[in-house]
């Protein structure tokens, strides 16, 4: 009977994440991507996406972020006269982000590099043909690294000083804009399930423990206290607002993420300079 219920559901979260995606104009990006990467069973080095359901979950996931960079990628066009455009993408775990730029983005040319403390991760992205380095996400102002766009996708609730990666980035590069998306919740809190749970691994990962999982608006104070003012923001649901299928909102918070959380970051020191014990 469980398994009848858990295929049943996942039929019904398999129809939200589509309804969704047509509802919030995800499907162009979703076309786009599909014919770049048709499987996402590497895509992490901790769990396997198996299956349409998961397959699709990501590839929705993923034309949110994509449409992020783009609307990044036309300010820093609008704002500057280049042929080429530099593109650091930190916390990346197989190179599929920078790899859909490059195919999708034809007027300019993009140099790009991958930036994760994980060895596997920077093995898949240089077997991708893309250039990466083996860092942690806070030290990178240790290394001379200057890229136009910064980007970096479900990586800030990983970290365990967001802060210090924030100021880092603001403090230490050219960046013109930082591209970011996390979970979204409506409530603040410290994940730690790990420990929270108590469960018995005798090994934790920072690509699979999330440490801050924070709202919009405490994200939102966090980025410009560390040097950043919000350009542009927007919530990828996981479910409908219009349809039927909108019910399964509790479901989805309860087993998952109602959504994820997107900004468009531009460098402002004004509140970073304001707090006098950095």
């Amino acid at each position: 009977m469980l398994t009848l219920i858990n295929k049943i559901l996942f039929l019904l979260k398999y129809q939200s994440l589509k309804a969704a995606a047509k509802e919030q104009n995800l499907l162009s990006n979703i076309r786009k991507i599909e014919n770049i990467v048709s499987d996402y069973s590497k895509q992490y080095n901790y769990g396997k996406i198996d299956g349409k359901f998961w397959n699709y979950k990501v590839r929705a996931h993923h034309a949110f972020q994509l449409e992020m960079c783009l609307n990044a990628i036309n300010l820093f066009k609008k704002q500057f006269l280049k042929k080429q455009i530099k593109i650091i993408d930190i916390g990346d775990s197989s190179g599929t982000h920078v790899n859909y730029l490059k195919k999708l983005v034809h007027d300019l040319e993009i140099e790009t590099l991958s930036i994760n403390l994980d060895p596997l991760a920077i093995r898949k992205i240089q077997e991708n043909g893309h250039e990466a380095k083996q860092a942690r996400a806070e030290d990178i102002e240790k290394y001379d690294i200057d890229k136009d766009i910064f980007i970096s996708f479900q990586t800030l609730e990983h970290l365990n000083s967001p802060i210090d990666f924030l100021k880092s980035i603001s403090d230490s590069s050219s960046c013109k804009y930082f591209v970011i998306t996390v979970p979204y919740l409506k409530q603040s809190r410290v994940a730690l399930e790990y420990i929270r749970k108590q469960t018995e691994e005798k090994e934790v990962h920072s690509e699979n423990v999330h440490i801050f999982e924070l709202n919009p608006n405490d994200w939102k104070l966090l980025f410009k206290h560390s040097g950043w003012e919000v350009l542009e923001e927007k919530i990828y649901y996981q479910y409908p607002k219009f349809s039927p299928l909108r019910l399964l909102k509790s479901a989805w918070r309860e087993f998952d993420f109602e959504g994820f959380y997107g900004v468009i970051l531009k460098r402002n020191d004004k509140w970073k300079n304001k707090f006098c014990d950095w």
